[in-house]
């Protein structure tokens, strides 16, 4: 396997951050903390986020925000058709192009 002491490191990394989110911040302790800590570590920080970190980067992936009221009133009263269909960017360019 490519990098496989790296890829232990990061095992051991995010094992122990799920063990210490278990026993430090939820205060659990023994084998309750222990299945807690397991349940964290596949939901969020298992071995599949250390293959897709590579493959993806953090900034490629970008959450579409829905408009703001203001925008949504501006807009049609603009009237732009159906405004709550775009996302806050592509509305704000909309409203760009209508005042225009």
């Amino acid at each position: 396997m490519k990098n496989e002491p790296e890829y232990i490191t990061h095992i051991k990394e995010r094992w122990n951050f799920s063990l210490t989110a278990a026993k430090e911040h939820l205060n659990l302790a023994n084998h309750t903390a222990t299945s807690i800590a397991a349940i964290i570590f596949e939901k969020c920080c298992s071995p599949y986020h250390y293959f897709v970190a590579d493959s993806m980067e953090a900034d490629s992936v970008e959450v579409e925000e829905p408009p703001t009221q203001k925008q949504l009133a501006y807009a049609k009263k603009l009237g732009i058709n159906n405004p709550e269909n775009y996302s806050k960017k592509l509305l704000s360019s909309k409203i760009d192009e209508a005042v225009k």
